[in-house]
């Protein structure tokens, strides 16, 4: 019997390291699987006088309702923002006293969560001590809707930052718009040296995404590798830098490229034509559910929504994390890109869930019409 509980005990102290290892110094990793469950846990721990920011265009989860109304009851300040095609009883959450903004143009997705600082009367501003507040950020994909557990999805968390927290929550409390089709925007020409969000108000995403491409010829090596998800692609731009990575490596020290695409990504077989081209055998194309037969409830289609861009060199990896697609209205959209340089962490869990998903994929081919 004891040797039993040893056994037990054992288990769980290994799943203990398995799970220290898939974080940063920083606290950051990344949730494929049981992601409605880990946000429900994290909203359920915040007591009275915390917060709870939730941000999503889609939201319809009902257990997720429950725990934000419970959350209001023991005295945690909730705000949502949610865009007007949500399904959930906004009414009901406004009775139970919770704060809710419909922005036009909403597409971001995130989940804040805050402790109450306990120890803010006793402390000097601007200092930090071992009681200063728990703060969780839950950021990517995920729209928080009832067949969401079902799709192909991506959290990114973290826990241990107080410096990312109060980058989103910025971002959050500041008043939002969306960006007019056109506008001039800022590109990012430096990568952070510390993780960083970029909101498409101010930031060109899609050119900033093709700007970090470039590190794929200036240090043109054949081991360089990137992976790209993204659920829609119709981005001409982001095409264009693809292009220009594989003509400026030249032959052998071209990068190896993967794309996990949702079908609907076939609307534009123009732009996948052109990567195909490019790349040849270096720049592989994979489709999920092409034939559309896994289904959700037997009715809704699964997807590929994924959307983020991990680039390893020798100078190390970079892993994006984005709200928005490769896609023409991301930019027109409220959406965000977080930047992670250096986290092998966050690069390797999702190189591992992508290596996984090809296995759900078909590959895309040349169309023989179109080959020279």
């Amino acid at each position: 019997m004891k040797m039993r509980y040893f056994g037990l005990f054992f288990i769980l102290f290994l799943s203990c390291i398995v799970q220290l290892v898939a974080m940063d110094g920083n606290g950051t990793s990344v949730i494929f699987d049981g992601r409605e469950r880990a946000v429900r846990q994290t909203i359920q721990a915040v007591q009275n006088g915390g917060a709870i920011r939730l941000e999503t265009p889609f939201f319809s989860s009902t257990e997720v309702q429950k725990d934000l109304m419970n959350a209001k009851e023991r005295g945690v300040d909730v705000f949502l923002h949610l865009a007007s095609g949500s399904k959930v009883d906004q009414e009901k959450l406004k009775k139970a006293g919770i704060k809710v903004k419909i922005v036009p143009g909403l597409h971001a997705k995130r989940v804040l969560c805050e402790d109450a600082d306990q120890d803010k009367e006793n402390r000097e501003p601007n200092t930090f001590t071992k009681k200063r507040k728990r703060s969780v950020v839950y950021f990517g994909s995920d729209n928080l809707t009832k067949v969401s557990p079902f799709q192909r999805e991506m959290w990114l968390v973290s826990k241990k930052s107080p410096d990312y927290y109060q980058q989103h929550v910025n971002a959050f409390d500041e008043e939002q718009k969306t960006a007019k089709k056109g506008s001039e925007k800022k590109v990012v020409e430096v990568t952070p040296l510390k993780p960083k969000v970029y909101g498409s108000g101010a930031f060109d995403l899609n050119l900033s995404k093709g700007k970090r491409l470039e590190k794929l010829f200036t240090e043109a090596d054949n081991q360089n590798s990137v992976d790209i998800n993204s659920m829609t692609f119709d981005s001409d731009e982001f095409v264009s830098s693809i292009e220009k990575v594989f003509e400026k490596c030249g032959k052998g020290k071209q990068p190896a490229m993967r794309f996990f695409l949702d079908k609907s990504a076939l609307k534009h077989k123009d732009l996948l034509n052109r990567v195909k081209k490019v790349g040849g055998d270096k720049a592989k194309v994979y489709i999920f559910n092409e034939d559309k037969k896994q289904l959700v409830f037997g009715k809704f289609p699964q997807l590929q929504h994924r959307k983020s861009i991990v680039r390893d060199t020798k100078k190390g990896p970079l892993a994006i994390v984005s709200t928005g697609n490769l896609a023409n209205r991301s930019n027109v959209e409220i959406n965000y890109d977080s930047y992670h340089p250096g986290d092998q962490g966050l690069y390797d869990a999702i190189r591992a869930a992508n290596d996984k998903l090809l296995l759900e994929c078909e590959e895309y081919q040349l169309p023989p019409e179109t080959q020279s």
